[in-house]
């Protein structure tokens, strides 16, 4: 889980080493992409653990994170580069210091509850346990079905692949027809025909 902190921690500290501007746009977007992983982790880490009424609050100080470190870097910056005559460069090797602290963190995060609650509905229904799976669907509402249906291949599928088609209402589109066909037939009855 923490590989995105890992390896954003061991590029930025890769920063401190670039000499131009190219090798500062590749070290710099590795680090931006392993962030947004992480970013992606912590966003479904609150909203699965914290109740509706507070998942905007904090996903707000999961958001507020990014600008107080850019205004944290600058404030180092500036004591490094005004008091002691360092460069930027080192300021990339103090912002390894709270991703050390994030991979640490994370050894005491564990897996939320209702991910732990989807496993043990996948884990009852393949062993055929149907009386367990409705003592879970008690807990959290889960569409049971989909649960099966969701692959690592179909996320990343163009869309309409990987998904068994929908199969039509034969009945409603009947129905609909048949409505759209007396809608017709009315304003045919209504409308007068104008010629020139």
């Amino acid at each position: 889980m923490a590989g995105g902190a890992r390896g954003r921690g061991g590029v930025t500290g890769l920063t401190y080493f670039v000499h131009n501007f190219a090798e500062l746009v590749v070290v710099r977007a590795l680090a931006s992409g392993l962030a947004n992983s992480e970013l992606a982790i912590s966003i479904t880490l609150v909203n699965e653990q914290m109740p509706a009424a507070r998942r905007g609050f904090l996903y707000s100080i999961v958001q507020g994170g990014w600008p107080i470190g850019v205004l944290i870097a600058a404030g180092v910056f500036l004591g490094l580069n005004g008091g002691l005559g360092l460069d930027w460069h080192v300021v990339f090797l103090f912002g390894v210091i709270p991703l050390v602290m994030v991979i640490i963190g994370r050894r005491w995060v564990r897996p939320s509850e209702r991910f732990q609650h989807v496993k043990q509905i996948k884990q009852a229904k393949a062993e055929g346990d149907d009386q367990r799976v409705a003592e879970l669907l008690k807990q959290y509402e889960v569409d049971v079905d989909e649960v099966e249906q969701v692959t690592v291949r179909q996320l990343f599928a163009p869309a309409g692949v990987g998904t068994p088609p929908a199969r039509p209402d034969l009945d409603r589109v009947a129905d609909v027809r048949e409505r759209v066909r007396g809608h017709h037939r009315r304003l045919a009855d209504e409308v007068p025909l104008v010629l020139e």
